[in-house]
């Protein structure tokens, strides 16, 4: 139906679901924190919880326009105490992976702990960012996306 999206875990059986509509997810959050249906909630509380959950529209976001545009599977990678953002699959396969830090800047330091993470995995990396010219980081064996660089991968349909 579109409601519910189930991902799956990457060399597990586990497949938790996610709200498939951003909007739905933001309804949902705040009426389970924030009791959203029965008062109102003040502006600046929803701009806030919109800045928070953001980041991760974004991430399934892109998860999902890089599966359909690379005809692989979406699945998530969950290691003790890191969790892959986003990982693509074929036949079981590894091929992609990706991590999103959609901030206005995101500190070196950040970067440094993605490019550890992700060295773990044989398989192209990327790391998706609002602006790539904001990386004043050099980055090694990870392709770095921004968004005109999303959109060359979906009028090409593949990646560089």
């Amino acid at each position: 139906m579109g409601i519910l999206e189930k991902i799956k875990i990457f060399n597990r059986r586990m497949y938790p679901y996610y709200h498939a509509s951003p909007v739905a997810d933001l309804y949902y959050y705040l009426d389970a924190k924030y009791g959203y249906t029965e008062g109102a909630t003040p502006r600046e509380q929803l701009v806030k919880t919109l800045r928070e959950r953001m980041p991760h529209h974004i991430e399934q976001f892109m998860a999902n326009l890089l599966a359909k545009t690379l005809g692989l599977y979406r699945e998530k990678t969950v290691e003790k105490g890191w969790e892959v953002d986003i990982a693509l699959t074929d036949y079981q396969r590894l091929r992609v992976i990706a991590e999103v830090k959609w901030k206005i800047s995101p500190i070196a330091r950040e970067i440094q702990r993605i490019e550890e993470e992700l060295s773990k995995y044989r398989c192209q990396k990327i790391l998706i960012v609002p602006n790539k010219e904001i990386i004043d980081y050099r980055i090694k064996d990870i392709d770095l996306g921004d968004v005109n660089t999303i959109l060359n991968i979906r009028r090409e349909g593949k990646i560089d």
